[in-house]
């Protein structure tokens, strides 16, 4: 969502900066107001977006997937399995010794991932961008958005095969693995190749940038 505000003219960012970090719900919903009567015309998807990630305020659509993607996240976030499977060769730099689980504890929280989805909803992307796949929770949960929408793909950037691996055998389970393009290696070597195969972006959640890049 900061990446959003950023690419927003300066006193639309000021308005949705002071939203977003500020805690109380009253300001907050006082700000959404002043937010959706902004001229700009994101201003009032943007405010829409906030409102139902902090509510829950969700269509029945919506719901199912959240339900479904949480019930996964709960199954992964038990799982002591290693991250690694000896298929894809060799753990990287951040693999080795992960379990299934501790890469879980790694997505995005649900409060986060609400977010993202509401984002989606509210945006429609024909294409979207994440930077750092991780086992696809935030993935899934855009992917959902774009499901409900019938309009939209994701592309989503991974180092680790392992990651991706596990990322694909998620959304293959939600049904949602149309709905996504998976790219392997590190970013110096896949984005700009990638940006250039796409049409324009229009939403892109960058995640990771540290453990996809090359020290």
């Amino acid at each position: 969502m900061l990446k959003l505000i950023s690419s927003m003219p300066r006193p639309l960012r000021r308005v949705a900066r002071r939203v977003v970090k500020k805690a109380s719900w009253p300001f907050t919903v006082r700000w959404l107001s002043k937010l959706s009567q902004h001229p700009d015309p994101a201003a009032a998807k943007l405010a829409a977006a906030i409102r139902a990630a902090i509510t829950q305020g969700f269509d029945g659509e919506s719901e199912h997937w959240i339900e479904q993607i949480e019930a996964q996240r709960r199954d992964l976030a038990a799982c002591v399995e290693p991250l690694i499977s000896e298929e894809l060769g060799e753990p990287g730099p951040f693999d080795d010794g992960v379990s299934v689980a501790l890469a879980c504890s790694h997505s995005a929280v649900i409060q986060i991932a609400l977010v993202l989805h509401a984002l989606v909803r509210e945006f429609r992307p024909e294409t979207a961008l994440e930077l750092g796949t991780n086992i696809g929770l935030s993935a899934a949960y855009e992917a959902a958005a774009m499901a409900v929408n019938r309009h939209g793909r994701l592309v989503t950037l991974e180092v680790s095969p392992h990651r991706t691996a596990r990322a694909k055998v998620l959304h293959k389970a939600l049904q949602l693995a149309d709905r996504v393009t998976y790219v392997n290696g590190y970013f110096q070597d896949t984005l700009e190749n990638t940006l250039e195969s796409l049409p324009p972006i229009d939403f892109a959640f960058i995640t990771d940038t540290i453990r996809s890049s090359r020290r």
